[in-house]
């Protein structure tokens, strides 16, 4: 279900998609999204910040598709320690 439409999706600069509208563009290592890039979704989630082995990993930040926005750290794909969140009405 992956296809890389762009680019080295092995070692290098690429674009890849996936199987169920999820697509990332950015960096690549042994054919996995690593170091940074942006990975967005098909209901319009989006992580834009740092990867390791095809997961969040390191800094980023996550908008959600009703516009929440968390920017920290995260850790195998998951929110993890230090963060903010930004709601769409601009609460923090």
């Amino acid at each position: 279900g992956e296809k890389c439409i762009e680019g080295n999706c092995t070692n290098g600069q690429g674009t890849l998609t996936y199987l169920y509208g999820k697509k990332y563009v950015g960096e690549f290592k042994n054919g996995l999204p690593y170091g940074k890039g942006t990975m967005t979704s098909r209901d319009g989630e989006k992580y834009v910040g740092a990867f390791r082995n095809g997961i969040a990993q390191g800094q980023g930040t996550q908008t959600l598709s009703d516009g929440k926005k968390y920017t920290g750290q995260f850790k195998n794909g998951e929110r993890n320690g230090q963060g903010t969140t930004t709601f769409s009405n601009g609460s923090i």
